[in-house]
């Protein structure tokens, strides 16, 4: 599957890619109880994601195909939820709420979904499984960068809001965070 199959044969794609969160965050009306609802569900999606993507080593059958699954390992354990973990600190999320909080019923269904595919299913259906999450945020981050670009970050799995005066943080703490792992 690549990104043009999916997005031209998909009757729901840009529902998907337009959804109102997305709209309110790029519009900068998206209410602040919401982005840290999101901040707080995506964290533990990635924690699950990342059990995807070690189940991806595990069905791997070459060395090269492991690599990638460890590429994704490394990105979300080294980095992304660190990133997640940071927004949630300036937002005034505690680590111990951020660890405790339930999982809404929406994570649990993704991501329930997404490791169901991934253990039940081949290396070709676990990636079938995560790519219409990958190729939708790259797609919708493409789309809004530059609209929002002063409030907003994107990483591969979302579009983090930031208040502007720590936006002009990010650069040194990306620099601090990838010298850091």
């Amino acid at each position: 599957m690549n990104y043009q199959t999916l997005r031209h044969h998909c009757p729901t794609w840009d529902d998907y890619i337009q959804h109102d969160f997305v709209k309110q965050l790029t519009a900068g009306t998206l209410a602040p109880d919401s982005f840290r609802h999101y901040l707080v569900q995506d964290y533990l999606y990635l924690i699950h994601y990342t059990r995807v993507m070690a189940l991806s080593v595990y069905k791997s059958d070459t060395l090269a195909q492991m690599r990638v699954g460890q590429a994704g390992i490394n990105a979300m354990l080294d980095m992304e939820i660190g990133m997640y973990l940071d927004l949630c600190h300036e937002w005034d999320i505690p680590l111990k709420e951020v660890e405790s909080t339930p999982e809404s019923a929406v994570t649990i269904a993704y991501s329930r979904y997404l490791l169901g595919a991934a253990i039940s299913g081949s290396l070709a259906e676990l990636y079938a499984a995560i790519a219409p999450c990958l190729m939708g945020y790259g797609e919708i981050g493409k789309r809004i960068k530059n609209k929002v670009l002063s409030r907003t970050i994107l990483t591969s799995h979302g579009l983090m809001s930031l208040p502007v005066k720590n936006f002009k943080r990010l650069p040194r703490r990306m620099k601090r965070r990838s010298t850091r792992y």
